[in-house]
């Protein structure tokens, strides 16, 4: 697996905390991963690489990926994995 990590501050605990919150009044159980103290944040970009090709990804971003990145959140979609099926779309 190849991701990008962000830095972990309170302000992303927070919102993780509150999406939490918001989504115990649906029906279903919260994966143990996504717990408060648990719960890893990142961006995967590649997953089930061949050695060939994992390599090939690392060699791409280490020549065009500039860090740190900054971004702006713009929109958030619930997927229900791996249905690929939109649950919630365009929370802003």
């Amino acid at each position: 697996v190849i991701f990008i990590e962000p830095v972990m501050t309170e302000e992303l605990k927070n919102v993780h905390k509150e999406f939490i919150d918001f989504m115990s009044d649906f029906d279903g159980e919260l994966n143990q991963y996504y717990s408060i103290d648990k719960w890893m944040p990142h961006c995967t970009i590649a997953i089930r690489l061949s050695d060939e090709e994992l390599f090939k990804g690392i060699k791409l971003l280490k020549r065009n990926l500039k860090l740190p990145i900054k971004a702006k959140v713009e929109k958030i979609d619930i997927i229900n994995y791996p249905f690929n099926q939109i649950l919630i779309a365009d929370i802003k």
